[in-house]
C-alpha cells in the first residue's frame, strides 16, 4: 500500500463530509489489492438515516481514487430513496489579482454527503463549476449554480434530473429584513454560507411589536423565493419585507397621530379598512415570496 495513495483518500473523504469512514476497513482494502472495493458510511441524521455506498477503484498508475458513492436516505415509514453522485476532479481556472498577477484556483463542485443529503430531500445546492476547455485550459471559466432535483420529471428509469439556476441572489432577497443575525458581516456570513448547502437555517427574527421570534429560512430558488416557516415548521404565509414595510407604516402613522391633536381619538374610516384587507390579500397571495 502507498501511504501518499491514503493520505490522498482521507483527503478527499475529508472534504466530502465522509471522515468517518472506518480507517482499518480503508487501508484492509487497500491492502487487498483487488482492482475495485466499496466501503460504507452510515449517518442519522434527524429522523432520517443517509447511507453511502462508496466505490472505490484502481487507476492504470496502480492508485487508489474513489470516483462515486450510491447515497441512500430512509425515513421511518416511508420508502427509502437512493441516488448516484460523483466524485468530481478538480479543475483549474485562472484568475488575476488587482496588481495583474495570474493565479490558479481549484475548484471541486462534488457534493459532500450532507449536501447531497440535502438536496435529495428536496433543496438546492450552491456550488462554483469550472466550464473546461479541453484544447485551452487557460480558458476554464469559474461560475456559480443552484442545482435542485427535480422530481416531477423522472425518466424511464425513474431518476429523476438535477438542473441548475443560474440567477438566484440568496442574500438580495434578505435586504430590509429585520434579522439580527445579518447585522454582523461574520454571523450573515455563516448564516448565508448554510443556506448554501442546503441547510434550513434557523434564526432571530425582530417582530413589529420589537420582540424577537424564532424563524426558520430555506433558499428555494425554482420559484425565486425563500421559504419561511416560523418556530414550529409551519409555513409562514405574510411576506417578511411586507410585515415590516407595515409595521413601519403603522408607527409612522402612531408618530402622526401623536402630533396631531386633531386626529386623536378618531376612528378609522372604512377606506382605512378596506386599504388593510386588501394589503392582507395581496400578502397571502404572494405565499412565501421573499
Amino acid at each position: 500500500m502507498k501511504e501518499e495513495n491514503l493520505k490522498a483518500l482521507e483527503q478527499q473523504f475529508f472534504y466530502s463530509d465522509m471522515k468517518d469512514i472506518s480507517r482499518e476497513e480503508l487501508i484492509r482494502n487497500m491492502n487487498e489489492g483487488k482492482d475495485a472495493f466499496s466501503l460504507q458510511l452510515t449517518k442519522t441524521i434527524g429522523t432520517a438515516t443517509a447511507t453511502a455506498n462508496i466505490n472505490c477503484g484502481l487507476s492504470k498508475q496502480k492508485n487508489y481514487f474513489a470516483n462515486h458513492y450510491d447515497l441512500t436516505v430512509k425515513h421511518e415509514g416511508k420508502p427509502e430513496y437512493s441516488r448516484n453522485y460523483k466524485f468530481k476532479r478538480a479543475d483549474p481556472v485562472i484568475t488575476k489579482n488587482e496588481a495583474g498577477e495570474e493565479n490558479k484556483q481549484w475548484i471541486n463542485s462534488t457534493l459532500t454527503f450532507k449536501e447531497a443529503f440535502n438536496q435529495m430531500e428536496g433543496r438546492a445546492i450552491n456550488k462554483d463549476y469550472v466550464y473546461v476547455d479541453e484544447k485551452e485550459p487557460r480558458n476554464n471559466r469559474k461560475y456559480n449554480a443552484w442545482e435542485y432535483i427535480d422530481f416531477t420529471k423522472p425518466d424511464a428509469n425513474g431518476i429523476c434530473p438535477a438542473v441548475k439556476e443560474y440567477n438566484f441572489d440568496l442574500e438580495k432577497k434578505f435586504e430590509g429584513i429585520p434579522l439580527p443575525v445579518l447585522d454582523n458581516e461574520d454571523t450573515a456570513k455563516q448564516f448565508f454560507d448554510s443556506m448554501k448547502r442546503g441547510n434550513i437555517q434557523i434564526a432571530d427574527y425582530t417582530k413589529p411589536d420589537g420582540t424577537t421570534d424564532k424563524m426558520y429560512f430555506e433558499a428555494n430558488p425554482k420559484h425565486n423565493m425563500v421559504n419561511q416557516y416560523d418556530k414550529d415548521m409551519k409555513p409562514v404565509l405574510l411576506s417578511l419585507k411586507r410585515q415590516q414595510g407595515t409595521a413601519e407604516g403603522l408607527k409612522q402613522e402612531n408618530d402622526q397621530k401623536q402630533s396631531d391633536p386633531v386626529t386623536v381619538g378618531k376612528k378609522k374610516g372604512k377606506k382605512g379598512g378596506d386599504v388593510a384587507e386588501e394589503d392582507t390579500k395581496q400578502n397571502h397571495s404572494r405565499g412565501l415570496r421573499a
